[in-house]
């Protein structure tokens, strides 16, 4: 990577500011470490924390650890909960099927009752209609019966002169 920057140049016999392109170390400039640090500072007064910089990053990886951790389980507990969520939904529609399939049952249960019961009502509707003729005839077999009878009773008052003999009534 080509650099340019401004840098003291140490020349035969003057110190000047020019520019100088670095592709490496520049020449002519003092590199040693006594010039990369200055005097005054020493190596703990360079590091702001000191040793407590080593034990407070390590703080801080294994409760970055945890927080990974946390967000893993929270992360599953979503997961499971959405699951459990899909698995009532499943439930409440087998419910409603289960509830709807016990009435299907129960009507047809309640249709064959009532089928049962129209084909007795059916029998006795026929049994009704048999003994209703039967009266029916009965009633017509007497009514003749009486006919005759009072035709006889008639033919006997007509015979014997009685007034009134003739009407159906006895007028």
């Amino acid at each position: 990577m080509r650099r340019s920057r401004v840098c003291r140049v140490r020349s035969a016999g003057a110190r000047t500011l020019a520019p100088a392109v670095v592709w490496g170390p520049a020449r002519g400039i003092d590199h040693s470490p006594s010039a990369r640090r200055p005097a005054d500072r020493s190596p703990q007064a360079r590091r702001p924390l000191g040793g407590r910089g080593t034990v407070l990053s390590a703080a801080a990886f294994v409760g970055l650890a945890l927080f990974e951790q946390y967000n893993g389980l929270v992360s599953e507990l979503r997961a499971d909960l959405k699951h459990f969520n899909e698995a009532s939904a499943q439930l409440a529609q087998k419910d409603e099927l289960r509830r709807l399939r016990d009435q299907v049952k129960e009507v047809s249960r309640e249709a064959g009752v009532q089928a049962a019961d129209r084909a007795r009502l059916e029998r006795e509707l026929v049994a009704s209609e048999q003994a209703r003729a039967d009266q029916a005839r009965e009633v017509q077999r007497l009514r003749e019966r009486v006919a005759y009878v009072e035709g006889q009773h008639a033919g006997r008052a007509n015979a014997i002169g009685l007034p009134g003999a003739g009407e159906p009534d006895g007028r």
